[in-house]
């Protein structure tokens, strides 16, 4: 078979390959009639593949020498399972294999030895527009590269789905349900289009719904780039290899005319027609390709509600569905279906404006907007206004009625209120005497409180569930989540007892709490999934409930902040924000939220502006002391650290120590994490031994309560490994390091992750395992950037460690332009970061490996002038440079002149305040054994 042959067989064969056996044969009959060479070889090759299984996975272009099978390592990934195979290559379900991490990923490979000039090009052309692509419905590119046989491939978050259609009707999801999924694929089609994309190949199979019901976007593998220039973009619409499905195909693609935006327009339109009427817009007149392409082009597609009223056997449900069509939805799908693209909707966004309106009972811009079709919408969205107004005489009379049982309602509430105080005062005095009058043991409290509450209040469900959302409050407020989840879930049966007349505020501090506590157990996606439910059926609570929705907001923002979800994170910070401007304490909450997302971004300056306005506010409403100023504080120090504000950040840090314990106590996880941080801004001074003593103590305390693979416990064996590589226990870190990756796997590992791999390159290194550091350090990296994006500080000592590990591999000219690049992130004012005094440092010690002493010595009285021993901040950076200058002199061969500035130094540092940290004794140490090293003969970096 040529490759000619096989680029028009490779799209029937990819269409035969998704049917059932019945469609397959009625496929393979219409392509008989028209082609029968081709069906010919379509049986023979799918009768080859009924007969061998592994028959796809071999190569079937003459010349090809090798394919992927199961178990093969492509880059760090490890090849698991085959999900789909097309012309151009197979999509492989794969996991990372160099032990780093555990992240499972939709490896697309191209298929060796194919001949198509263009392929290459278009597969890049794939990894440019995932690239510009971030959206929550819209599948991630987290990594690409070549293979050892020099395929390249692409690796996309794995999204454990099912096509959108095949999804509602394994549901049942009624036509509401399905046009609030359909909004979510119009929202990931309208990024892309901002991003100048468009798909080319929506389809059913292409739109995967999760579990959870979140929709994703997949394969923009013959997408096109509305900025690319015309010569550079591969020939892909030629209707000879049509590589795009002809039944979603719209008529400008079948003509060869050029692509817009509207040629996705058209496509959603067949999706939607289709989802809702689970049929094709078109009655062919003869069913072969050659039919469809004349119906597409000439023929009208079938009303939707046509269409399903003319169905054999008509259930009610489907009467009912074809009454829902009747009208804005025909008009709707009719008007993206249209044959002209400028007489469709100009964008995917117009598209999803029109079927929000038609869900809210609006008028939609697809109908002519006549007075009547206005007044009818009017009528039937505000019916019970105009029903009070035609009937105020006789609500008047009822009105009466309505104060008298308003009354009667607020007797009964008064009666419950003061039930639950009786209930709860006699807790109290119960668990005194239990007590023996002594103290109070506060989890044995809560616990009689669950036994009591099912047993006191089982009549009364809206009683038991307030008092139980109360239980489940402390619980969090004490750091027993997973104990909280269990009183939530019995909660969750008090509140269905109600029935309908539970209060939206239940409902809505019910879900608060449950997202707190799905957070910090490890299941921020179970967070989401059940948030974002509680916010689609209560959002629009009144005013009164605004302080509650922003609680949802603010819990269902930091979900998303822990899967790296960075725009929907903040969007609900906002929205919390919003919700709360006048209430002065809950705002100042919102804006550390806020602060902490503008951080994330490498804004440290506009983080700190949030903080300062969340402080005076605080102070304003007599908050400065209290829970919320611990966690005030210590994002304060955070910002601080990141600037290189080293003292701030630790006086910052103790204010938020004090903070905890008088709020917390000792043993709280918010006193640990706060400990947590303090070690890092001591590992930063280079006070080693005091990292490694709160480091330790921490450790010792989140273990006892909350076990080893806890992700607070996995974040402290983080800093902990950087501790150890620091005093040069590379076993002792190595062990920290395979511990913490026990504690981050799954969603609530994704902040920390990239943390460990970039130590993991770190300590590679350190071991003189170069080339493996090398491609850990890229592949840290790409994790960098994707989770925190490119300006994260995280970034710049990535790109340092890449640049030392280019000097050891021996390429001095391209570890200068990383160094070079790694400065060139900072913005201006920030040269003088610890930071940056590490990368400058490297360059010099770069300068030497190349034999410029001359220019070494002058970037080092630079570097010595800018980083001054009286700064704290930079007093480490200033050490390390005054060691590297004794170093200078070994190598020129004058070793007793460098461990004579090596004593001095010595001395010095026992003379100065931090004399005692072990850190800056460590440096010395080494530096006296790279001048051995350098007097062997040894060059800068191979002594390092």
């Amino acid at each position: 078979m040529s490759p000619e042959e096989w680029l028009q067989l490779s799209p029937l064969l990819d269409e035969l390959l998704e049917l059932s056996p019945e469609q397959r044969e009625q496929r393979l009959a219409s392509i008989t009639r028209e082609h029968p060479d081709q069906a010919e070889e379509l049986r023979r090759l799918l009768a080859l593949e009924e007969a061998t299984p592994d028959f796809m996975a071999r190569p079937i272009l003459e010349d090809v020498a090798t394919t992927a099978h199961e178990g093969d390592l492509i880059g760090p990934y490890r090849l698991e399972q085959m999900v789909g195979e097309g012309g151009m290559g197979q999509v492989w379900q794969a996991s990372r294999a160099d032990g780093l991490y555990e992240r499972r990923v939709a490896l697309k490979l191209l298929r060796a030895g194919y001949a198509d000039p263009n392929l290459r090009s278009r597969f890049h052309r794939e990894r440019q527009i995932l690239a510009r692509l971030g959206h929550a419905n819209i599948a991630r590119l987290l990594d690409a590269g070549t293979s050892d046989d020099g395929r390249p491939y692409l690796a996309i978050e794995f999204i454990n789905g099912e096509a959108i259609t095949d999804y509602a009707k394994r549901l049942g999801l009624d036509a509401v349900e399905r046009l609030r999924l359909f909004v979510q694929v119009c929202g990931a089609v309208s990024h892309a289009h901002a991003n100048l994309v468009v798909h080319r190949d929506l389809k059913p199979s292409n739109i995967l719904v999760t579990p959870a019901g979140d929709v994703r976007l997949l394969d923009f593998g013959i997408a096109k780039l509305l900025d690319s220039p015309r010569h550079d973009q591969t020939q892909i619409t030629r209707a000879e290899s049509r590589p795009f499905t002809l039944h979603y195909a719209a008529p400008e693609q079948i003509r060869g005319e050029p692509i817009t935006t509207m040629t996705d327009v058209y496509a959603l339109g067949v999706v939607l027609y289709e989802l809702l009427t689970e049929q094709r817009p078109y009655v062919l007149k003869r069913d072969s390709d050659a039919g469809w392409e004349e119906a597409i082009l000439e023929a009208e597609p079938v009303r939707p509600s046509l269409a399903v009223s003319r169905e054999t056997a008509r259930t009610s449900a489907r009467r009912k569905l074809a009454r829902r069509l009747s009208g804005d939805l025909d008009n709707i799908i009719l008007k993206a279906l249209r044959k002209s693209p400028q007489q469709r909707y100009p964008s995917a966004e117009a598209l999803c404006h029109d079927l929000v309106r038609h869900l809210e009972g609006r008028p939609v811009g697809a109908r002519a907007q006549s007075f009547t079709y206005r007044l009818g919408k009017f009528a039937s969205r505000h019916a019970v206004a105009l029903g009070t107004a035609a009937m105020t005489v006789t609500l008047l009379g009822l009105g009466l009625g309505a104060v008298h049982w308003q009354a009667q309602h607020a007797v009964q509430e008064a009666r419950r209120a003061q039930a639950m105080q009786n209930f709860v005062v006699a807790l109290f005095e119960t668990s005194g005497r239990d007590s023996g009058g002594g103290n109070v043991d506060l989890r044995h409290l809560l616990d009689e409180g669950m036994r009591r509450a099912n047993h006191e209040l089982a009549a009364q469900p809206e009683s038991r569930a307030e008092l139980l959302g109360l239980i489940a409050r402390l619980h969090n407020g004490l750091g027993n989540h997973e104990q909280a989840l269990l009183v939530l879930e019995e909660q969750h049966a008090s509140i269905d007892a109600v029935g309908g007349r539970v209060p939206p505020a239940l409902v809505l501090s019910s879900a608060a709490q449950q997202g707190r506590a799905l957070r910090h157990s490890g299941q921020p996606r179970e967070c989401t999934a059940r948030l974002g439910e509680v916010l689609d059926t209560h959002g629009g609570v009144s005013a009164r409930e605004w302080p509650l929705l922003a609680d949802v907001h603010t819990q269902l923002g930091r979900c998303h902040e822990e899967l790296a979800h960075q725009p929907e994170a903040t969007a609900h910070f906002q929205k919390a924000l919003e919700l709360r401007s006048d209430r002065p304490l809950d705002e100042a909450d919102s804006l550390v939220d806020v602060a902490r997302m503008e951080a994330r971004a490498g804004r440290p300056a506009a983080a700190m502006q949030r903080l300062d306005q969340a402080m005076q506010l605080l102070r304003r409403g007599g908050g400065d002391r209290s829970a919320q100023s611990t966690d005030l504080w210590r994002q304060m120090a955070t910002v601080q650290l990141q600037q290189g504000q080293l003292a701030r950040a630790e006086g910052d840090g103790r204010q938020a120590l004090e903070d905890a314990l008088l709020n917390f106590g000792a043993l709280h996880p918010a006193t640990l994490s706060v400990q947590r941080q303090l070690a890092e801004v001591a590992l930063e001074l280079g006070d080693l031994g005091h990292a490694r003593r709160l480091g330790e103590l921490s450790l010792r305390e989140l273990n006892a309560r909350y076990g080893e693979r806890q992700r607070d416990a996995a974040e402290t064996r983080l800093l902990l490994t950087a501790v150890s590589i620091g005093e040069g226990r590379l076993a002792e870190a190595a062990d920290h390091l395979q511990r913490a990756r026990a504690g981050l796997v799954g969603d609530a590992g994704t902040l920390l992750r990239p943390r460990a791999q970039l130590l993991q390159g770190r300590l590679l290194f350190e071991r003189g395992e170069i080339r493996r550091a090398h491609m850990v350090i890229d592949a840290a990296m790409g994790e960098i950037e994707a989770v925190y994006g490119p300006r994260h500080p995280m970034r710049l000592e990535a790109r340092l460690l890449r640049g030392q590990v280019l000097a050891g591999l021996g390429d001095l000219n391209e570890a200068g332009r990383e160094l070079a690049g790694a400065l060139e992130v900072l913005d201006v004012g920030q040269d003088g970061l610890p930071a940056a005094g590490r990368v400058r440092l490297a360059q010099v010690r770069l300068a030497a490996e190349r034999g410029d002493f001359d220019e070494a010595r002058s970037a080092l009285e630079d570097l010595l002038e800018a980083y001054p021993a009286s700064d704290p901040a930079r007093a480490l950076v200033h050490m390390q440079a005054r060691a590297l200058e004794a170093e200078l002199h070994c190598g020129q061969g004058d070793v007793s002149d460098g461990q004579a500035a090596l004593a001095t130094l010595t001395d010095d540092v026992r003379a100065m305040e931090q004399g005692n940290r072990s850190g800056w004794h460590q440096v010395i140490n080494r530096a006296r054994q790279r001048c051995e090293h350098l007097a062997n003969g040894q060059g800068f970096v191979a002594a390092r």
